[in-house]
């Protein structure tokens, strides 16, 4: 008696090869440089735009028009205005910047100090809970010892279960 796969596959076994050989057969598209591809026509999300980077330019481009129209038209007027008083204008943008990179300094510098401190302050609460520890009116199961955030020896002692390596119903021999 045949099988159901057995008779499908024979019955339709011209059509599966037929199928089989076309899909080895589909010539592919040759994409040209000019031709999209189907990831590049599909829509990107948008970038994030650094906002650093462009503060960064802005001041390279100040520093560039600056640069050059002191080389180059150092007299001229453009937009109503001379040299000087175009870095007068774009000035603040300067102080600006620089009072920034100041509170930077300053920011890293304070966590410096926080971090310093830290340290030495882990160390305090080391000595404090190691004392509370050793002393004999309250110990590693006080109330004391609970609420700085500690499990007692009591608690850590309670509902502990192990697993045995050996079953439980060993045959006696």
């Amino acid at each position: 008696m045949e099988t159901l796969v057995d008779y499908w596959y024979g019955k339709n076994r011209d059509r599966n090869l037929d199928l089989h050989k076309a899909k080895h057969e589909v010539p592919t598209q040759q994409i040209s440089p000019t031709t999209k591809s189907q990831k590049q026509i599909e829509k990107k999300p948008k970038e994030k735009i650094n906002k650093m980077n462009n503060n960064k330019k802005i001041e390279e481009w100040l520093t560039t028009v600056t640069e050059s129209w002191a080389e180059n038209a150092k007299e001229e007027t453009f937009s109503g205005m001379n040299l000087a008083q175009f870095k007068v204008l774009t000035r603040t943008s300067l102080t600006e910047r620089e009072r920034l990179d100041t509170i930077l300094r300053d920011r890293r510098a304070g966590i410096a100090r926080r971090e310093a401190a830290d340290r030495k302050t882990r160390e305090y609460i080391k000595m404090v809970v190691h004392a509370v520890l050793a002393n004999p009116d309250h110990g590693p199961n006080s109330a004391l010892y609970r609420a700085m955030g500690y499990i007692t020896d009591d608690e850590r002692a309670s509902g502990l279960t192990r697993k045995d390596d050996a079953p439980d119903n060993q045959p006696n021999e």
